[in-house]
């Protein structure tokens, strides 16, 4: 066997091995979810559930985009001299949101939450030979009737599917093409509304870090009085 060859064939090998190694980590989580209470730890050696180790790489990730989101407006803020942040037509846009991230993260947060509320959904969704679990899409209508079951107001649940809707449009444009982009300055401050209402309403006692970081996007992406707004959606009466 030629050098060459022998790199391939360890290549190929190290390609089974991220599929077994996929194809084990959803078996891990079916085996959580279908164990009894007293022999999860022991059958998976998982210390919390799935959904909670979820919640936490959803969380780095978008905040990861927050970081760069504050820094790059620091940045443009020192540049000018400390006035406003400007709106442009390089880089990223208006210094909005770099939407790969917060897209990731916010398909990581509704596995995450459908794992909490019916872990059943994806258990019997998934596939083992595509190494799948249920789509963005599902996984937002699943959480769209689930809130609505909640008896969430009409204007709420609209809130929320619009700004999913969103995300997951300049996810994949972004993914997939990325030939056309539009931004609006309006956006952030309501992603990170509908954001900080997922995480608080699922997972309230352990978002506090990246609540902190939602809460600065909306301190600082506030629309003037001037300047015509979507209309407000306000979610504290549901956290």
């Amino acid at each position: 066997m030629t050098s060459a060859s022998k790199d391939v064939s360890i290549l190929k090998e190290n390609i089974m091995e991220q599929k077994k190694h996929i194809r084990e980590g959803f078996k891990r989580i079916e085996k959580y979810y279908t164990s009894t209470l007293d022999k999860r730890k022991a059958e998976t050696g998982l210390s919390e559930p799935p959904h909670e180790i979820l919640l936490e790489r959803s969380a780095i990730i978008i905040g990861l985009e927050l970081d760069s989101f504050f820094a790059s407006r620091e940045e443009c803020e020192r540049f000018q001299g400390g006035s406003e942040p400007v709106r442009s037509v390089f880089g990223r846009g208006w210094l909005g949101f770099d939407y790969i991230l917060i897209g990731v993260g916010t398909e990581i947060l509704l596995k995450a939450i459908v794992l909490k509320i019916d872990p059943n959904f994806i258990i019997k969704d998934k596939d083992f030979d595509k190494q799948i679990t249920p789509s963005f899409d599902k996984c937002k209508k699943k959480l769209i009737s689930h809130l609505r079951s909640k008896k969430l107001s009409p204007t709420h649940l609209e809130r929320v599917e619009d700004i999913l809707e969103l995300i997951q449009l300049k996810r994949n444009n972004l993914a997939h093409l990325n030939f056309h982009n539009l931004s609006d300055y309006k956006e952030e401050s309501q992603v990170a509304n509908v954001l900080k209402f997922l995480f608080l309403y699922f997972f309230k006692a352990n978002s506090f870090k990246i609540v902190e970081k939602l809460d600065k996007v909306l301190d600082e992406t506030k629309v003037s009085d001037y300047v015509i707004d979507y209309e407000l959606v306000k979610f504290d009466e549901h956290i």
